[in-house]
């Protein structure tokens, strides 16, 4: 049996044994409760990340946002500018087009002019611009310059009367009855009533008149220059030596003149005689249009060839062997019967003639007077 001594031993021994068992329990769970406030601030400190992350991708979207509404606000901006810019050059060209009315109302067309281009140049697609230069072209004579300005505005407004009336005047200004008549003729054919248009179409009937009477002018002209200024193909008979012939060829120039090429010939026989000629003969000639398909022509030209054979005059006889050279000057009227032309040529000119004798020369006789002669004219 312990004693009391002993057994208070005991009892203050297993006292402090329990309070270091107390003091182990508590640190360990103090480093339990610490672990579990770690891990929870871990988590929070992950959550708060993740809130982060997810606030990032706010800001990222917001600046992706602004971004396209900078993009938008660009691009709104330059097709504002682009109008803008549009507006300012239609106010700029209306305000130069006025300008130049009003030096046009002066009768300053010069001033007008330089104006109405600037206009044009600052928006080229307005009608009224070219047309308004147009008229200031037309009243300094510069015809040419209106068409032009007229024919664009026509491009621009084809259903437009004032640009093809004042086009019509223009092209009658310098005799272009042609395209006049065109612009006559669509005048004519406009569907409107008005005051205007009745002046234009009163006009129209007018220079569509003279038109077609200097169109049928014209025609005719070219219709008898064709028929008087053609190739062709013909035999004459006289102007050479002993009466004979040439055989030509006549090529047209296409305006007023023609080349003749020849191959001269005669023959005679008879009394004792019997004479020959061969040789070319060539010209330059000028047509002069009388009227009616008759022609008057002349020219100069040059021949050469060779004369043989016998002779019996009177009693003498004796032979010739000679050549000869002629400087004639052709000149005659010519008949045109659409594809068969009759003409009376004349050829007066010098000539010479080489023999054994020596050289001797004469005028008109041996060139003959006249010759008569049809042609084929293609």
């Amino acid at each position: 049996m312990l004693s009391a001594g002993r057994f208070n031993g005991l009892a203050v021994v297993a006292a402090v044994a329990v309070m270091f068992a107390g003091a182990a329990c508590g640190v360990m769970a103090q480093e339990t409760d610490n672990a579990e406030v770690g891990v929870e601030e871990e988590v929070i400190s992950a959550d708060e990340g993740a809130d982060g992350a997810e606030v990032s991708k706010e800001e990222t979207v917001s600046t992706e946002v602004g971004n396209d509404k900078e993009t938008v606000s660009a691009e709104t901006g330059k097709e504002d500018g682009a109008a803008q810019n549009a507006t300012g050059q239609t106010l700029r060209a209306e305000e130069l087009n006025n300008r130049g009315l009003e030096y046009q109302k002066k009768k300053e067309h010069g001033n007008a002019i330089f104006y109405f281009t600037s206009a044009i140049q600052s928006n080229p697609n307005m009608a009224k611009y070219l047309y308004n230069r147009g008229m200031s072209y037309y009243e300094r004579d510069r015809f040419i310059d209106a068409i032009s300005d007229f024919s664009k505005a026509i491009e621009l407004e084809p259903n437009e009367p004032k640009h093809r009336y004042w086009r019509m005047m223009a092209y009658s200004s310098v005799k272009d009855n042609n395209n006049m008549a065109n612009d006559a003729r669509w005048l004519l054919k406009v569907k409107d009533n008005s005051k205007e248009i009745r002046r234009y179409k009163s006009s129209a009937r007018v220079f569509l008149s003279s038109a077609n009477f200097y169109l049928e002018k014209e025609q005719k002209a070219a219709k008898q220059a064709t028929i008087v200024n053609r190739n062709s193909l013909g035999i004459r008979v006289g102007g050479l030596p002993g009466g004979g012939g040439i055989l030509s060829y006549q090529k047209a120039d296409g305006k007023s003149g023609r080349g003749e090429y020849g191959l001269s010939f005669s023959a005679s026989s008879g009394d004792g005689t019997d004479i020959y000629n061969i040789g070319v003969a060539l010209s330059a000639q000028s047509l002069v249009n009388i009227g009616g398909g008759v022609n008057f022509y002349y020219g100069i030209g040059i021949g050469g060839g060779y004369t043989g054979g016998s002779y019996n005059i009177l009693g003498i006889s004796g032979s010739i062997s000679s050549g000869y050279v002629e400087v004639p000057v052709p000149c005659g009227i010519e008949f045109n019967f659409s594809k068969l032309v009759l003409q009376i040529d004349m050829r007066p000119g010098y000539y010479f003639n080489f023999s054994g004798e020596g050289v001797t020369y004469g005028y008109g006789a041996s060139a003959g007077l006249f010759g008569i002669g049809i042609k084929y004219a293609y």
